[in-house]
């Protein structure tokens, strides 16, 4: 059986920013607990992506945009290239 290729993700600068943002209000008023779990999250997002990347519905069709939800409080918009 031939290799899965396995896709490049690349972290828009604003998309990096906003999660730096939500570490920031996650560390003024919740606990480690919560940090780790919301960087577990991308984290993991991340992985099954970079192999799966058309995994998620797209929700804005003509920009390709796609939404992953990973929690009740987590979403992911993401485009496919």
């Amino acid at each position: 059986m031939p290799e899965k290729k396995v896709s490049i993700v690349k972290w828009t600068e604003n998309s990096l920013k906003n999660a730096v943002a939500i570490k920031n209000y996650l560390k003024e008023n919740f606990s480690t607990k919560e940090i780790d779990r919301f960087y577990s999250l991308l984290f993991n997002f991340e992985e099954v992506i970079s192999f799966f990347p058309e995994l998620y519905p797209q929700i804005i069709k003509e920009h390709k945009i796609r939404r992953a939800v990973l929690s009740k409080e987590v979403s992911v918009f993401y485009k496919v290239e």
